[in-house]
């Protein structure tokens, strides 16, 4: 399972935007990497945030462990845990 985000920073807007995915991927370097979907998976997100250039790297961290969380809890055998 992976989780992932795409962070870019509009300086005009002053806006974070972050497009965030998680799936499900082959594990075997010798092949090339697949990705398959999973119903139990959180659906894609984008969050935008209104912030300063310099607070862009933090918020984007705290964006990114808010969902792999969220990700994390989705997991059928570790919501039952």
């Amino acid at each position: 399972m992976c989780a992932s985000a795409d962070a870019k920073y509009d300086e005009e807007a002053t806006r974070l935007v972050v497009k965030l995915d998680a799936f499900l991927r082959t594990a075997d370097l010798l092949t090339k990497e697949r990705r398959f979907p999973a119903e139990w998976l959180p659906k894609p997100e984008t969050v935008r945030e209104g912030v300063g250039p310099d607070e862009t790297v933090e918020m984007a961290h705290d964006i990114f462990h808010r969902w792999v969380r969220k990700v994390r809890q989705a997991m059928p055998a570790l919501a039952q845990r």
